[in-house]
């Protein structure tokens, strides 16, 4: 998400706590909707833009799986919007990078699929 890898990116301490570990590690992955969006937050500094872009490529060169979404992550994030505002649930509300993100994964066996995680998706989609 934007956020925490901005935070990682600006040196906060809780956000290098909490991921320096994965992203040392190899263990973390984001999107390059992502990147652009973090990209985007940091060119509110502009005396240290370049430096913190810099890092940020290296980053994802080096430590992180860069994940581009492909048609069947799509499907599968508009899917899971629909799903969700019909639910008319809090998290109904346009969804950001993350849920990109875990489409992605999803659309990589990496994590269950919206239908193996709401087994009545079919029947929630079409109903909208």
């Amino acid at each position: 998400d934007t956020g925490p890898l901005t935070a990682y990116l600006r040196g906060r301490q809780g956000a290098i706590v909490r991921f320096g570990p994965l992203i040392t590690q190899g263990d973390a992955a984001t999107t390059i909707v992502n990147y652009g969006e973090v990209v985007e937050a940091l060119q509110a500094f502009p005396h240290t833009y370049l430096q913190y872009r810099a890092h940020l490529q290296a980053l994802c060169q080096q430590h992180m799986a860069l994940l581009a979404p492909d048609f069947a992550v799509m499907d599968q994030y508009a899917t899971l919007r629909r799903t969700m505002r019909a639910l008319r649930t809090p998290q109904g509300q346009p969804m950001g990078v993350h849920y990109r993100l875990y489409c992605t994964a999803a659309a990589m066996n990496a994590v269950p699929s919206p239908q193996q995680l709401l087994p009545n998706l079919t029947e929630i989609y079409f109903a909208v």
